[in-house]
């Protein structure tokens, strides 16, 4: 106004309020305008303003700034979400792309039975997560009540994020109230720690992929003042689809590696064992592994022995099927002595085995699943 006065030049439509007015609660949008006033000798008099309601024109204009927003993360997400073949790296990469630009704090977590096939699948009770990525944009006590990356904890039935999973629908809570809480948070000590940190609208978005749910990903506002709106809901529901797809790619390329890491572990200790029991009952130190004979152990099968040359013990672990099946999930060892063997020692030998090939398989599955 001071500048209108003193150089006289107009300002028109350059300013926006936006509020309301004591006899109507709703919100408005008005343009200002200045101008100087003059009499007919050039005298200022002093300045006037023009107000014009421009509420309809304001909103039109915010949600095409939205829209163009909200377009910009998605295409943000395409780009930054699934750089690699890696379960954690996809998920931090979706935790990043919606923090801070449509939530302060963003968890990841996937059903356990996803990344270990010898978990159960889901039922009708508490469901078991194990967290992969949290991400907050400022500081916040919040993280405290979120399970740390690597962590699996269990969420009862009545869970948010264990009815998310169930269901495969998308949960939008835009004002959390204490009930509330209690459902998002595992327990009531997490409850506590997102209502101290303010929490005040909270969205859960299921991440599936192929028709099969994955787990979730959880989104909180604190710091900004906004509620989550559906176009919010709409919006992550985009993102998590495309991380839940790239979390499954990455998932099914690192299960072949997992069982290729297990299948060796298994095949180098219980072939230092049969070739140890074997030299022990034949008092031949000459025992080594390789291919050759035609001696073929299944689980406690007896073998048969090839006495005009070296025998081989084909041990069987997991799904088996036979010497020219093309089943890949076969675990086979082979175990050469030279020499003829007589039979009684042999199934002596097979029955050691078919024990260690129960234990050692057993034990290794279970050391990978803890990975």
């Amino acid at each position: 106004m001071r500048q209108v006065l003193e150089t006289g030049a107009p300002m028109v439509d350059e300013y926006t309020i936006v509020g309301h007015t004591p006899a109507d609660p709703h919100m408005h949008a008005w343009s200002i305008s200045l101008f100087r006033l003059e009499d007919p000798q050039g005298r200022v008099l002093g300045v006037a303003d023009l107000v014009v309601d421009v509420t309809d024109r304001y909103q039109a204009a915010t949600e095409a700034a939205e829209a163009r927003r909200r377009l910009a993360l998605i295409a943000d997400g395409s780009a930054r979400i699934g750089t690699t073949l890696e379960v954690e790296q996809t998920a931090r990469e979706l935790a990043g792309v919606t923090v801070p630009e449509l939530a302060d704090m963003a968890t990841v977590d996937v059903l356990d039975s996803v990344l270990d096939e010898h978990r159960p699948p889901l039922g009708d009770g508490p469901a078991l997560f194990r967290a992969l990525a949290v991400q907050a944009a400022h500081v916040t006590e919040a993280v405290q009540a979120a399970d740390p990356p690597g962590q699996i904890a269990a969420y009862d039935a009545d869970r948010l994020p264990t009815e998310c999973v169930r269901t495969g629908r998308p949960i939008l809570i835009s004002h959390v109230d204490d009930a509330a809480l209690a459902r998002i948070a595992r327990d009531d000590r997490a409850a506590t720690v997102l209502a101290r940190a303010g929490v005040h609208s909270y969205m859960l978005l299921p991440l599936t992929a192929r028709g099969q749910i994955l787990g979730f990903l959880g989104l909180s506002r604190a710091r900004n003042p906004q509620p989550f709106s559906e176009d919010d809901l709409a919006l992550a529901g985009e993102l998590a689809s495309l991380a839940a797809v790239c979390i499954d790619n990455a998932r099914s390329h690192g299960q072949p590696q997992r069982s290729a890491a297990c299948l060796a572990a298994i095949q180098e200790e219980i072939s230092r064992e049969a070739i140890g029991r074997t030299a022990r009952l034949r008092g031949d130190r000459r025992c080594r592994e390789g291919a050759g004979g035609t001696a073929w152990l299944r689980g406690r099968a007896s073998p048969t022995v090839d006495q005009s040359g070296p025998s081989l013990l084909r041990i069987s672990l997991g799904r088996l099927r036979g010497r020219h099946g093309t089943d890949l999930g076969h675990r086979l060892i082979w175990v050469v002595w030279p020499g003829p063997s007589p039979d009684d020692r042999v199934g002596g030998v097979s029955d050691g085995l078919d024990a260690k090939v129960r234990r050692g398989y057993g034990s290794y599955r279970r050391e990978c699943a803890s990975e």
